[in-house]
């Protein structure tokens, strides 16, 4: 087989106008994993995958919640400490993050306890144990932080940058032997940087990737892998680069693509 990973956009690939994915691509995206093709998600900013992974693949292994800053296994009930590259986050962030509570989505594991922003992660309880939720009320330099610089001031977000510096440009965190999430840092922005990183980490080359986008943040990875596809959304720009234009939009292109890539 030639192909061993299939890598999917999120906004406009996986999701719809509704930010939803349709049912019969789930299916399809699950008979992928189960015939041993590697499945990871890409997106150029922090995204919220919980509810989506945790309903619809749930029987996968590990999955990450929201911006991906710590990983929690339906099957077994346990949350598990996410795999950071480099990524470390000092006291003097901490302490500027901590009157920003309110606007900041922040988590952080200590030991086999994590700690979240309750009011941010209400919708989560019902996924997660009790004694290991509960409000973010002590703050330790040492713990791994995670930021998602959404709807705060700009010279914060830039503020924040400036101290964690590359530290916390490129996130991956690892899930399992199949299925990876990627989140690229907002101040880097491509995507093709955090594929190869994942790249690495997973032993799968981009000359074996399949990789659906839709806008120009997925050109220059477009035209490193294998084999690039788009939906009938996509732009004309990611249409020229691609093999395959599917005649479907959005998230009913996934299932169009894998049938005409994998059969």
């Amino acid at each position: 087989m030639k192909y061993k990973a299939l890598l999917l956009d999120i906004d406009g690939v996986l999701l719809n106008k509704e930010d939803d994915t349709d049912q019969k691509t789930w299916e399809a995206i699950n008979d992928l994993i189960a015939r041993g093709i590697q499945v990871s998600f890409v997106t150029s900013r922090p995204y919220g995958l919980a509810s989506h992974l945790v309903k619809k693949i749930s029987d996968h292994g590990i999955h990450v919640f929201e911006n991906g800053n710590f990983i929690y296994e339906p099957k077994d009930k346990k949350v598990h400490k996410a795999e950071y590259l480099e990524t470390q986050l000092s006291g003097e962030v901490i302490q500027m993050v901590k009157p920003h509570e309110g606007n900041i989505k922040i988590g952080y594991s200590l030991g086999d306890k994590f700690m979240v922003n309750e009011n941010y992660f209400d919708n989560l309880k019902s996924y997660m144990p009790v004694n290991d939720y509960s409000k973010i009320d002590e703050y330790c330099e040492y713990n791994y932080v995670s930021i998602w610089l959404k709807d705060i001031p700009s010279y914060f977000g830039k503020k924040i940058i400036e101290i964690v510096k590359n530290n916390a440009r490129i996130n991956i965190y690892h899930q399992n032997e199949l299925l990876d999430s990627v989140f690229i840092h907002p101040e880097s922005g491509n995507k093709l940087e955090g594929v190869k990183e994942l790249s690495k980490l997973t032993g799968r080359s981009l000359e074996s990737s399949v990789f659906i986008g839709n806008d120009s943040d997925d050109i220059c990875l477009a035209r490193e892998v294998g084999l690039s596809a788009t939906p009938a959304n996509g732009i004309d720009e990611l249409k020229k680069v691609s093999v395959i234009v599917s005649s479907y939009e959005y998230s009913l292109s996934i299932s169009d693509i894998i049938q005409k890539v994998w059969g």
